[in-house]
């Protein structure tokens, strides 16, 4: 993607999913203004930006490039590469990865190495990385809390910073808020879990 901020970059793999969940509703409006090519048009956007997605989602990941460095561009079966990394070998790894991405055929790998330039970045991905892991982190307490049938996992809310989790609202006994607790501490990646609680009818 052209010119791509960090919170776009940060962001763009969502919003391609986002887009492709909404490929169904864009075709039924293309199809009743009758404008032709229009929903041919939709879907090859779609797929392009479901693949520029799922390759700075797999940069994201790898601890060995700077996703933040490297602009991402599909069109088609083709990927353009632009931006800086460190090293030849980071550079080839870029290529490499893009193109085990299922659509991709040939990348155009315009990647220039600059070490100096990728050291700067560093910094902002660790934190980029952060932010991520921390993300993942409320989601899978959520998602545990939302599955166990013995907790009110709709009233409890779930927040995480730098891997502590802090759980707020209210649940209906002492019990109950024991067993949110060590649903949230035994979750993978929680450093330690910050309980604020409270039991319904209680005076807070």
């Amino acid at each position: 993607m052209k010119n791509a901020t960090p919170f776009i970059k940060h962001v763009s793999l969502a919003a391609a999913i986002s887009t492709a969940l909404m490929l169904p509703a864009m075709q039924t409006v293309a199809s009743e203004t009758q404008k032709p090519g229009t929903v041919q048009t939709l879907k090859t956007d779609v797929k392009d930006g479901w693949k520029e997605g799922l390759i700075e989602g797999a940069y994201l990941f790898n601890t060995n490039l700077n996703p933040l460095d490297i602009d991402v561009e599909v069109h088609g079966s083709k990927a353009v590469l632009k931006g800086y990394v460190d090293s030849n070998v980071a550079k080839s790894l870029a290529q490499e990865i893009a193109m085990s991405i299922d659509g991709i055929d040939d990348v155009d790998n315009q990647l220039r190495v600059d070490a100096d330039r990728a050291t700067q970045a560093e910094k902002a991905k660790q934190g980029l990385l952060a932010d991520v892991s921390d993300a993942t982190i409320t989601v899978k307490v959520k998602s545990k809390l939302l599955a166990n049938t013995d907790v009110s996992g709709l009233a409890v809310d779930v927040s995480t910073d730098n891997r502590e989790v802090t759980l707020t609202g209210k649940v209906n006994n002492d019990a109950e808020r024991d067993l949110v607790y060590y649903i949230a501490r035994n979750t993978e990646g929680v450093r330690t879990v910050n309980n604020k609680l409270e039991i319904k009818g209680s005076a807070s």
